[in-house]
């Protein structure tokens, strides 16, 4: 079965004196003062999306609080800022751009070389990743398909580094960061909130910040400074003062019911398949109570979650299914496919009986009622016994939203 989420950011940035007090930063193109304080949508690059599965980006569980941690080591460990010249988007504004199978083409220069691996992004939410550079009106694309000529921005997913970083740091300034989690329709909306702040050792003309898991420049999120009306600026700030960013990391999961024809595998103690039997399952997200943890099940760099059991009666969103003893493994992540497998295991001892679903869930609070993903069965039952073993594979994949 499987599992999805969507991955979105906002960041808003302000500055301090050396006492933490606000001050404003100087538009060095216009000379007039800047204080910031707006949210505006940033960029989670391709090499960002990569990290959650490296990193516990997504929030891990401590100390007994149900939530996804916004200090724990990830793609938004470290923030950088930089005097370098670029652009995180471009929108074509009054050129239009159009697809036709592999090829998108503008209706005015546009395009550069530099292109390759950006996203092009159409007003109607429509997507294509640059493959190759053609000429200034015409790029070549991943996927072949159909899209009229329409507005649309091109944002540099492909971006590895921030150019000229000049200053790091991860210091909180002793703000604290917080979680929320609602619903919208269907979905579950979490969103974690992380202040960083760091400090100029220098006179600086900045364009721009990033956050990665160290001080070495991966740009797993990256963002101009931008004035209200989102137009890239430069900010002057002089030494010793600070720069604030507050960061948005919103996580969006479907709660909508779906279904699926599944495989069920048996295997001799050699490991070799005996029989493949097609089920046909419903399954989807569940979160009582507005549960944030759920998080910790579709973290695809996290291990720890359980699996439960329907016995028969029981339906997706009833409160009595069965914990069972079960180990996690994480499968091999690849680089660029922003998806993750997670096995559940149960060993002979365990889990016994004839059963109708099964879930991967957060193993605390009500007995029964757990946030995780659940699948069962349109019809039939299965049954296991001390002579056998049994596992359950969750796939989990996340995507890039544009907030």
């Amino acid at each position: 079965m499987h599992g999805s989420l969507g991955i979105g950011s906002m960041v808003s940035f302000s500055f301090l004196d050396e006492r933490d007090r606000p001050i404003s930063a100087i538009n060095a193109e216009t000379g007039k003062q800047v204080w910031g304080g707006w949210w505006y949508p940033n960029l989670i690059t391709n090499q960002g999306l990569d990290g959650i599965a490296n990193y516990n980006s997504l929030g891990t569980y401590a100390d007994g609080y149900s939530y996804p941690r916004t200090d724990a080591p990830g793609i938004r460990n470290t923030m950088g800022l930089a005097t370098g010249s670029f652009q995180v988007k471009r929108a074509s504004a009054a050129i239009t751009l159009a697809q036709s199978g592999n090829t998108v083409t503008a209706s005015a220069a546009f395009f550069n070389s530099g292109d390759v691996g950006a996203e092009i992004v159409w007003d109607n939410a429509t997507r294509a990743t640059i493959t190759g550079y053609t000429s200034p009106t015409a790029v070549t694309v991943a996927d072949s398909k159909s899209v009229s000529a329409t507005p649309a921005t091109l944002w540099a997913v492909q971006l590895t580094t921030m150019p000229g970083q000049v200053e790091t740091g991860n210091s909180s300034g002793g703000n604290v960061g917080s979680v929320t989690a609602y619903a919208s329709g269907a979905d579950l909306v979490v969103e974690a909130v992380i202040p960083t702040v760091v400090q100029l050792t220098a006179d600086r003309n900045l364009t721009g910040f990033r956050f990665g898991p160290d001080g070495n420049n991966s740009a797993h999120i990256v963002e101009n400074f931008r004035d209200a009306g989102g137009n890239p600026i430069t900010v002057s700030l002089s030494t010793g003062k600070k720069v604030r960013v507050d960061h948005l990391l919103q996580m969006r999961i479907s709660g909508s019911q779906a279904a699926q024809t599944l495989n069920f595998n048996v295997y001799d103690a050699a490991n070799q398949l005996i029989s493949s039997n097609p089920v046909n399952v419903n399954y989807k997200a569940r979160w009582p109570n507005i549960a944030a943890d759920i998080i910790l099940v579709l973290n695809p760099n996290y291990n720890t979650a359980g699996l439960s059991l329907a016995g028969a009666g029981e339906t997706l969103n009833s409160t009595n299914w069965s914990q069972i003893n079960s180990n996690v493994n994480l499968g091999t992540y690849t680089p660029g496919q922003f998806k993750r497998t997670k096995t559940v295991t149960v060993s002979e001892a365990n889990g016994n009986g004839t059963w109708i679903g099964w879930a991967f869930e957060r193993q605390a609070g009500s007995i029964g009622n757990f946030p995780g993903v659940r699948c069962v069965l349109n019809s039939g039952n299965f049954t296991k016994n001390n002579t056998q073993q049994m596992s359950f594979d969750l796939e989990l994949s996340w995507g890039r939203e544009y907030l």
